[in-house]
């Protein structure tokens, strides 16, 4: 998988059908996931504003984070393109 931003994450996101919250003073946006989540898990997805690229690691948490809102690897990539 390319590398990607905290821009094209966001429109990834977005795509998905994650609703942004609203942003207070700071440079994390939250997006409320609209599938129904696991008890203890949080119902929501932090991305870090200004970031040209992740580092492999941090991407792979992010995917791994959305995999466990119930979403597949197919339909991530598919929205990252």
């Amino acid at each position: 998988m390319k590398s990607f931003g905290s821009q094209k994450f966001i429109l990834c996101l977005s795509r998905l059908g994650l609703q942004q919250q609203r942003k207070i003073a700071s440079r994390h946006i939250k997006f409320k996931c609209p599938k129904p989540h696991v008890a203890g898990e949080r119902s929501f997805i932090e991305v870090l504003q200004g970031k040209s690229g992740f580092d492999p690691k941090t991407q792979t948490k992010m995917i791994k984070n959305l995999v466990k809102h119930g979403f597949t690897k197919e339909q991530i990539e598919k929205s990252l393109r």
